[in-house]
């Protein structure tokens, strides 16, 4: 049996609609299930790519006529640009390699180890009034966590008990740990000013370091893999 003979463009293009319309969530799925994030975000894209030249397939077998080149090219744009619209491709994405580190001496070392002397991944270094580190915890840090692959902790610049679980509640961050900076009073023991950074600790040391706009898929895959 043809199959193409018998399906219909319209269907392809509502499956490329909910596509687009629960891109995040199907992103936050695959990744939960423990697949690497650069292979998720790639295959999404994939995804609407073949379904984008699929329907523009049908529409070209089976429209005639001058509409047929217009909707044809219609057909194809319009899914790859919709999912554009809801997932724009930023450089930043795709972006590893941050900043290589050796600091043994740090005020935030000091409180994480406080808190677990073997700890072994990641700390995102946030703002209780900061959206960027909300949106930061909420699409990537909180992901980390749950998949267990290393430790996972939240470290507040300054903050009380009201301002961790508001934080908590805007970063849907329900059970990730959050520690507050012991010494408010001195700021942020890091040559970065702009937050959130991420800070990697192995063996009692920070041994590496990303702005927001370096912590692409790479660098999660990266990190989640202990930096091997």
């Amino acid at each position: 049996m043809n199959f193409m003979k018998f399906a219909k463009p319209e269907f392809t293009y509502i499956f490329a609609l909910l596509l687009v319309v629960f891109q995040k969530q199907e992103f936050n799925i695959f990744v939960g299930f423990g697949l690497p994030w650069s292979i998720v975000y790639i295959q999404l894209w994939v995804v609407i790519l073949l379904f984008s030249v699929y329907t523009a397939i049908l529409c070209w077998k089976i429209l005639k006529g001058h509409a047929r080149i217009w909707v044809t090219i219609l057909a194809f744009v319009i899914p790859l640009a919709s999912y554009f619209a809801a997932a724009p491709i930023y450089i930043g994405d795709f972006n590893k390699s941050g900043l290589k580190k050796d600091i043994t001496d740090n005020g935030i070392l000091t409180d994480v180890l406080t808190y677990k002397p073997d700890f072994d991944g990641v700390v995102c270094v946030a703002s209780p009034h900061c959206p960027f580190c909300v949106e930061a915890v909420k699409d990537k840090i909180q992901i980390v966590f749950k998949r267990n692959k290393i430790d996972v902790l939240v470290y507040l610049a300054f903050g009380d008990d009201i301002m961790v679980q508001d934080f908590r509640k805007r970063a849907e961050a329900v059970t990730i740990p959050i520690i507050v900076n012991s010494n408010p009073n001195a700021g942020l023991d890091i040559d970065e000013n702009v937050i959130p950074v991420f800070l990697f600790i192995k063996n009692n040391k920070i041994v590496h370091l990303w702005r927001n706009d370096q912590l692409g898929y790479p660098a999660l895959d990266w990190m989640e893999g202990g930096l091997k």
